[in-house]
């Protein structure tokens, strides 16, 4: 069973967002109370992209009013966490592409000006902010992905962890589990102080391949890392891409639409999509056949 990235939650946009703005106009004054003065940090790069956590009827009025006054600086405004703008923005995390691909892609969405050359102080910003939040513990893992792999545990069921990111494995040692841990010597409790890393037999995250998703190279190294047979592996996937990836390596796919994407999942191939993972049959997964839980 090859598990992908779909562990934790809500860092990848808000950290998106945050980097963005740093990289248009540089650290913002907490006390700001106008476009106006957003001015001297915006004028260098002639881009300002602002996110509110409201309405952005008032903003963008007085962005046309910023506009005109001060000509060559282009805004973008975006608004709050439950609009249209934070899907993209988390399927553009979801889709397993190379850091610096994934943070021109973001910049691209936000119209900047020369987002090639931009990418890499913005794919900077955001991995020191995707720190800065991983090391105070800021995310929150999907109970079902965890229900998951503590029964697939029980039932003795080996796992790889295989997400293109390399901050997966830090993530995954703050994440307490109790699940019988990869390395126990014979089947028994789960042992006291297990971290959801300690629960795969083979650990791909953050390995460089010759080629990203949708190739299948990340799978195909946990494959050989379990030492099992293409045909026997599941990949569990939450992005289109990484869903394509499974089934171009010959492997079943499951995809887990945290988006509300699935048709997007079901249009790259996958054998199942559900929109949570206790959906999934545990009996039927065993022998190797992804199917919906009968209610």
């Amino acid at each position: 069973m090859i598990m992908s990235a779909v562990i934790a939650h809500r860092l990848a946009a808000a950290v998106a967002i945050a980097a963005s703005a740093t990289v248009a106009a540089g650290a913002l004054p907490a006390h700001a109370q106008s476009l106006d003065e957003l001015y001297p940090k915006a004028k260098d790069e002639g881009a300002f992209s602002f996110y509110v956590g409201g309405p952005t009827a008032p903003w963008e009025a007085r962005a046309k009013v910023f506009e005109a006054r001060y000509p060559g600086i282009k805004i973008s405004i975006g608004g709050g966490f439950s609009n249209v703008l934070d899907k993209k923005i988390d399927q553009q995390f979801a889709a397993g592409k190379p850091r610096l691909r994934g943070a021109q892609a973001i910049l691209d969405h936000f119209e900047f000006p020369d987002a090639e050359t931009r990418a890499s102080a913005y794919a900077r910003e955001k991995q020191r902010r995707f720190r800065e939040l991983i090391d105070a513990g800021a995310f929150q893992p999907f109970p079902d992905a965890l229900r998951l792999v503590t029964e697939l545990r029980r039932q003795d069921v080996q796992l790889a962890a295989a997400s293109p990111s390399k901050n997966a494995n830090d993530m995954m040692k703050q994440i307490r589990i109790h699940a019988r841990p990869a390395k126990a010597q014979r089947p028994g409790e789960p042992a006291e102080g297990t971290t959801l890393i300690d629960c795969f037999s083979a650990n791909v995250c953050g390995y460089d391949v010759p080629k990203g998703k949708p190739a299948p190279d990340l799978f195909l190294a946990a494959a050989a890392a379990l030492a099992v047979d293409l045909i026997d592996c599941v990949v569990i996937e939450d992005a289109p891409a990484g869903v394509a990836a499974a089934k171009n390596g010959g492997m079943k796919a499951i995809g887990i639409a945290r988006l509300h994407d699935e048709a997007m999942l079901n249009a790259s191939g996958a054998d199942l999509v559900v929109s949570s993972l206790d959906e999934v049959a545990i009996d039927a997964l065993l022998a190797g056949t992804p199917v919906r839980r009968h209610s």
